[in-house]
């Protein structure tokens, strides 16, 4: 058996096995029931670009947020506000107090340089957590008046010995 005998001579030849033009290859390329073929006008052209209107990408950090907050909105007068009305929520306000006004002091910068929106969140950010210092200091203040009242009255601080 030679060579010649070995190759098929019949059906069509490799390169045109998958090419569009065959008609196997067309109802292939057409897919399941009723959807267009790959080569039909609203395809990806074989640049590799997608065409204009074409679904977006992968989501962003924002649009993962569901739609939250507007787009352009400053991340710190974001966080600024939500430490804050976390710290009063959970009670550790002179522990995020701080955090939250340098945050919303840091977002009022940026929103003034850029013109990101946000400016009311970072000024509420900034008012919960100067208020809640000064909740804290106050509660801190009343504790030690209570306690050296207490004191006093079961005679810790009088000069009389029984």
């Amino acid at each position: 058996m030679t060579e010649q005998d070995r190759i098929p001579t019949e059906g069509p030849a490799p390169a045109q096995a998958f090419s569009p033009s065959t008609p196997a290859a067309a109802d292939f390329a057409s897919g399941p029931a009723g959807t267009p073929p790959a080569s039909a006008p609203d395809a990806v052209p074989q640049n590799g670009y997608a065409p204009q209107g074409a679904a977006p990408g992968p989501p962003s950090a924002r649009g993962a947020l569901g739609g939250i907050f507007p787009p352009g909105t400053n991340d710190f007068a974001i966080l600024s506000l939500v430490i804050a009305v976390g710290g009063m929520a959970t009670g550790m306000g002179m522990a995020t107090s701080p955090v939250s006004i340098v945050l919303g002091f840091m977002g009022l910068s940026r929103i003034k340089r850029t013109g990101e929106r946000g400016r009311e969140m970072a000024i509420a950010g900034i008012l919960i957590g100067f208020v809640m210092i000064l909740v804290s200091v106050l509660l801190v203040i009343s504790m030690f008046v209570y306690m050296f009242v207490s004191l006093d009255m079961y005679g810790a601080f009088s000069s009389r010995r029984y």
